[in-house]
């Protein structure tokens, strides 16, 4: 846990320059562990600090044998952070007080600790460059939580053109989930609870308040 945090918060990548709207990364200072327990000080009192900490930005918790140098992976000259961060790449400015020191080393492979593992990617056409058609993942045996989980073996992150084909894919059952935010235009949403309701269901999240 540590590591993850020494990587993703070190100066200046603790900016909100690169993680938008979450201001987790603003107000953590100070980290450490305390024998078996991993302690965070925070500036201010700031309410989303768990509910940031269960998304995917801007912390997750990588296995420290998948950064780049395994466990002694530098913090400054082999950050885990994307590559296509560094200033020389132009995906994004520097943050303010970059320093040219900070280099984005990546991660050599996506292991963590949760109840899926990356299986692999397909492509448009199998061209990389044509982008992600879909993502597979297969169920991580060695979670914690199996025990009440379900039998669901695989699961398929699909990529979709617009709306209204997630509408007709949810319809014609190539797809059992759409999540997110926007996913369905709100008269789409509508159509669902209105004419599907034998066969399909719409729930809201709790809503992200961290502003």
């Amino acid at each position: 846990v540590k590591m993850n945090f020494d990587h993703v918060l070190h100066p200046p990548l603790n900016h909100n320059w690169y993680h938008g709207w979450y201001h987790l990364a603003l107000h953590t200072v100070n980290w450490g562990c305390d024998g078996e327990v991993f302690v965070v000080d925070l500036d201010a009192p700031y309410y989303p600090f768990l509910q940031e900490l269960s998304l995917i930005r801007p912390l997750r918790m990588l296995s420290p044998e998948s950064f780049i140098d395994g466990p002694g992976t530098d913090i400054t000259t082999r950050n885990s952070c994307p590559t296509k961060w560094n200033n020389d790449e132009g995906f994004l400015a520097p943050p303010p007080d970059f320093t040219p020191e900070v280099k984005c080393a990546g991660v050599r492979s996506a292991h963590g600790t949760g109840p899926w593992k990356f299986d692999h990617t397909k492509y448009y056409n199998d061209d990389e460059a044509q982008g992600i058609q879909e993502v597979h993942f297969v169920s991580n045996e060695d979670w914690w939580g199996n025990a009440w989980r379900g039998n669901i073996e695989r699961m398929i992150i699909k990529h979709y053109a617009d709306s209204d084909a997630i509408a007709a894919a949810l319809l014609d059952n190539s797809l059992d989930v759409a999540v997110g935010d926007k996913v369905l235009r709100p008269e789409q949403v509508q159509k669902f609870e209105r004419d599907h309701i034998a066969t399909h269901s719409f729930v809201n999240g709790p809503p992200l308040l961290n502003q």
